[in-house]
């Protein structure tokens, strides 16, 4: 155990500290032109006469004014509705189910909902504020099952918030820390980019497609490098805001050893692929680590800038995103005939 002064709290380690105490989750419906939702573990009860809640929101949600200032439904969730409570924190899509004929959207199969009214008490509780809510309307279900714990829900720390977010917005996975194969193959086949090869649009699943499946297999073979024991502590460290381990190539080096961590961890993949992918993940992801240090820099044209490729370094670092990026010379048509004995006078 590693004690931190008062003074050098960082988020990280408050985050990882209290991450280690069990509490419950709900989600929090309400009506935004359209049913939304939020994934909290913030929720507690206050009083029974009269009967009053409290949730807590982050300033920067984008849900914030929405949720506080109307009517809202707190749904408690049974065992098996880890997917409803992954779907609302932004972490993977599904399509939850809703509660017909009602005017606060209410999310149907759950072991309890409570509607409720907003109340007179909304403070400022540091970067979050606190609202209160009077349930004028309660449902409990007949059935028992264990209610989802927020260990349970991987969220997406320090990269702004996926909440307030309709169903239908719900496109992308936010995975918490190193991913392995399986998801990254799963991330691909759910995705509908526009791809042509040689002027013909590939309309089936990218990873079973003859042109790309070898090298998405591969892919996939390094993502589970990180979860093998006998490669773990060379590819992945402790990140410094959730707690999880991702992978090294975001390591921001400040040691001689860091150094070495980050070499060994590009020579295991290269060493694996023989050297045959020239754009591994480890490629970008070291160059979006040291831009995410040159926070000072992009400050000089705009504050806002300094947050975003910090944020961005975050969010990638976190979900283990892999990015690439390919160039290429577009070919200028050269003017023949006449016009090229003129252009080539002109240029003389």
């Amino acid at each position: 155990m590693r004690d931190t002064p008062a003074d050098r709290l960082a988020a990280g380690n408050l985050r990882a500290a209290l991450g280690r105490f069990i509490t419950g989750v709900v989600v929090v419906t309400f009506e935004a032109d359209g049913p939304r939702g939020i994934t909290v573990n913030s929720f507690t009860s206050v009083s029974m006469t009269p009967p009053l809640v409290l949730v807590s929101i982050a300033h920067r949600a984008r849900s914030h004014d929405a949720l506080l200032s109307s009517e809202f439904c707190v749904n408690v969730l049974g065992a098996e509705q880890e997917a409803v409570a992954r779907c609302f924190s932004g972490v993977r899509p599904v399509d939850p189910r809703w509660v017909a004929g009602v005017r606060v959207p209410r999310l149907a199969g759950v072991l309890a909902c409570l509607e409720c009214k907003p109340w007179r008490c909304c403070y400022d509780g540091g970067d979050h504020t606190f609202g209160g809510g009077r349930s004028h309307r309660c449902g409990v279900s007949g059935r028992r099952g264990a209610r989802v714990r927020e260990q349970q829900i991987h969220r997406c720390r320090g990269t702004g918030h996926r909440d307030g977010i309709s169903p239908l917005e719900l496109g992308r996975r936010t995975s918490m820390g190193a991913r392995t194969g399986k998801e990254y193959v799963e991330r691909l086949a759910n995705a509908r980019p526009t791809v042509h090869i040689n002027g013909e649009e590939v309309t089936s699943g990218i990873p079973e497609h003859p042109a790309f499946r070898n090298v998405v297999r591969t892919y996939a073979e390094l993502f589970d490098l990180q979860h093998d024991e006998r490669f773990r502590d060379q590819l992945t460290y402790v990140s410094p805001t959730s707690g999880d381990r991702v992978g090294t190539s975001f390591l921001v080096p400040k040691t001689a050893e860091d150094l070495v961590a980050r070499r060994t961890m590009v020579k295991t993949w290269a060493d694996y692929s023989m050297g045959s992918l020239g754009r591994t993940g480890d490629y970008l992801n070291s160059a979006l680590m040291a831009l995410s240090q040159a926070q000072d820099w992009f400050r000089q044209a705009d504050p806002r800038f300094a947050d975003n490729i910090k944020n961005y370094y975050e969010m990638v670092r976190e979900q283990d995103l892999l990015t690439t990026h390919t160039s290429h010379v577009i070919p200028r048509r050269r003017p023949t005939g006449p016009r090229a004995a003129a252009s080539s006078s002109a240029a003389s």
